[in-house]
């Protein structure tokens, strides 16, 4: 059934918002670069724009064309009514303090562009959820989850053709049928 509702919310470049809810994010737990534990039940009232990342990929530990992408989102949405969440595919490896390393490398601004790691079991229910692939193929390969203010699923925009201005534009419609 989730892979039909899955299936069903897919996206193309065009950034079109779903007429009808995907499934309910888990109310999971992870932390984030600051050692903090982040309820993912604590951001509902938000839009939330969730991609993927594994560490081992590359020279600065994350990908850098997602985390490029996340910047634009950044400085290109209002703080308050959203939040960017990039999480590990590798939770042993990428601590707080590692986390910690690669935000100040972006330049995110924690009250809107967290990095998240935890419990394998949470982040890979989270993917399930959402329909993340289980292994990326290329460093492009890592679709954007966008979670509606009532916490769920309203948009995946698909691997390696997702632009930042698809995703502000996709974010933005969300935000405006979601509150």
């Amino acid at each position: 059934m989730v892979a039909l509702v899955i299936a069903a919310v897919v996206v193309t470049s065009a950034a079109q918002a779903l007429a009808t809810p995907g499934p309910l994010v888990p109310n999971i737990t992870l932390i984030d670069e600051r050692g903090t534990l982040v309820p993912l039940a604590s951001m509902r009232g938000r839009v939330v724009l969730v991609s993927f990342f594994p560490s081992t990929d590359s020279a600065q530990g994350t990908c850098t064309a997602i985390a490029g992408k996340f910047l634009y989102l950044q400085r290109h949405l209002p703080p308050n009514g959203y939040r960017l969440l990039e999480i590990t595919r590798d939770p042993e490896r990428d601590s707080p303090q590692r986390l910690r390393s690669y935000a100040k490398l972006f330049g995110s601004d924690p009250r809107m562009w967290s990095f998240l790691t935890g419990d394998r079991r949470q982040i890979d229910l989270l993917a399930r959820t959402l329909g993340a692939p289980k292994r990326r193929r290329v460093e492009q390969d890592e679709p954007l989850f966008v979670v509606d203010a009532t916490g769920h699923l309203a948009g995946v925009l698909t691997a390696s053709d997702w632009s930042p201005e698809d995703a502000l534009d996709l974010a933005t419609r969300i935000a405006a049928t979601s509150r």
